[in-house]
């Protein structure tokens, strides 16, 4: 195991696997590495060595794999994800044939009149070149492969940090409801995530605070896990001390567990929604961990934002009321209802204001459209008068030159001065005909995002009120 001295040196599935283990004598955790060592490091550099002499020879290389059993397992399907966040990503099996890529010097014997010395050598070299990069390529994937097994075998090693592609999700139970799992699904490009989750009583453990420090969060990402993790490989040892912390202070002091991982999360959100209400300055945490401050100016996002998480909190209940009679969650249940109560008159009130916008919209567009649409048709038949003229008075030439040719602009300009007039005027109008649909298209979503915030907020009080 790497000393504190040297585990700066450390690089996360490529030098080491960092491990979870766990002490059978008090069931605590710790974080630990394991070498990534190839089995068969020794045969490999030899046959790098071999690659790379000039005088071997391809017969040469051949004979060595053959002898050495273990090389061609290197080359069969190996499942590693070199770029954690990119798709298509896994080492397929090498189509090797030995008998064809080996025999180019016999096949090049019967050409020799035809074919130089060096081009030979030249030929050659390629095939040692695409040989070394098909070994090299795949001499990490295999260690760490190896290294997989390894730690399977390790009863006390309860997760490992790998890149495999696709979904996995081993879990280390460790009684009484608590569950600690590793998400993960590498090498599918934006549909790649990283998750930590933890089950406490058979109960998801969610974030709830997430809710409030990401503006984008979305609900259905943060009800799937308890912790999100960059796609690097450096964030396996966040993710290991996240679920080492975790085991930690569950088995020292359920209380305190329950605590951090539960009741704080609540109150941190609750407190969060409250902040909201009453502010328009906010400090939103990136996804790197540091915060940045947001100001709302515009009042209308600023309700939308509003209604958007508090809303939006009312999802979350179902989840809260899941650690009934773990934690007092009375408060916080009557807390968020509060913060509803309160927002649902502002919703209500801007979506009638939306409402009478949108429709004043609709009437300017239809009283400036015939404008446009005889402007643009106007607009059309011009540039494809210009286009047949173009044609005529400025042929394809063979080279492209611009030699001789005939300024179209200027020459359409000169016979029909009305055409500069008609499409100025097009250009003046178009803009202003575009800007009203694009605010009309602004003002059906802020209709559209305004009435789910209402609905949600109705249906919830109504389905508690039974109706």
């Amino acid at each position: 195991m790497p000393t504190d001295r040297n585990i700066h040196n450390i690089l996360i599935n490529e030098s080491h696997v960092v491990v979870l283990k766990i002490n059978f004598s008090n069931k605590t955790a710790f974080i630990s590495y394991e070498p990534i060592i190839n089995p068969i490091r020794i045969e490999l550099d030899e046959l790098y060595c071999l690659c790379k002499k000039k005088e071997s020879t391809l017969n040469e290389i051949k004979d060595f794999i053959i002898q050495k059993e273990e090389l061609p397992k290197i080359l069969s399907n190996i499942d590693y994800c070199e770029y954690l966040h990119k798709a298509y990503q896994g080492i397929e099996s090498s189509d090797l044939n030995f008998e064809t890529f080996f025999n180019i010097e016999e096949n090049l014997e019967e050409t020799l009149e035809e074919v130089s010395e060096d081009d030979i050598n030249i030929i050659i070299q390629e095939k040692k070149d695409t040989l070394l990069n098909m070994f090299e390529r795949r001499d990490l994937p295999y260690a760490l492969q190896t290294t997989y097994e390894k730690c399977n075998k390790d009863v006390a090693i309860k997760a490992y940090s790998h890149r495999k592609v696709g979904w996995s999700n081993p879990e280390f139970v460790l009684g009484n409801g608590f569950i600690l799992q590793f998400l993960t699904n590498f090498g599918y490009g934006h549909s790649s995530y990283f998750y930590s989750k933890l089950t406490f009583n058979n109960i998801d453990i969610v974030p709830f605070s997430d809710w409030i420090f990401y503006p984008l969060a979305q609900i259905e990402d943060i009800i799937r896990y308890s912790m999100k993790h960059f796609l690097h490989n450096e964030s396996w040892l966040d993710a290991m001390n996240y679920g080492v912390d975790a085991i930690n202070l569950y088995q020292l002091d359920e209380r305190k567990f329950i605590e951090k991982y539960i009741f704080n999360e609540c109150k941190d959100m609750v407190k969060g929604l409250e902040f909201i209400v009453e502010n328009h300055i906010f400090s939103f945490k990136q996804y790197n961990g540091t915060f940045k401050e947001y100001e709302f100016n515009d009042k209308r996002k600023l309700i939308k934002y509003r209604g958007e998480k508090i809303s939006g909190a009312l999802i979350f209940i179902d989840s809260i009321l899941n650690f009934k009679g773990i934690i007092i969650i009375e408060d916080f249940i009557s807390r968020i209802e509060k913060l509803n109560r309160i927002i649902q008159p502002i919703l209500k009130k801007e979506l009638s204001i939306i409402k009478i916008e949108i429709k004043d919209n609709s009437n300017e567009i239809i009283q400036f459209e015939p404008e446009y649409n005889i402007l643009y048709r106007k607009y059309n038949l011009y540039t494809r008068f210009k286009n047949r003229i173009n044609k005529i008075v400025n042929p394809k030439n063979d080279d492209n030159s611009s030699d001789g040719k005939v300024d179209i602009e200027l020459f359409f300009s000169e016979r029909y001065p009305q055409y500069y007039e008609v499409i100025n005027k097009f250009y003046e109008v178009s803009k202003v005909y575009h800007k009203l649909r694009q605010l009309g298209t602004e003002l059906e979503n802020y209709s559209k995002d305004f009435t789910d915030f209402i609905e949600r907020v109705d249906d919830y009080f109504n389905t508690k009120s039974g109706f």
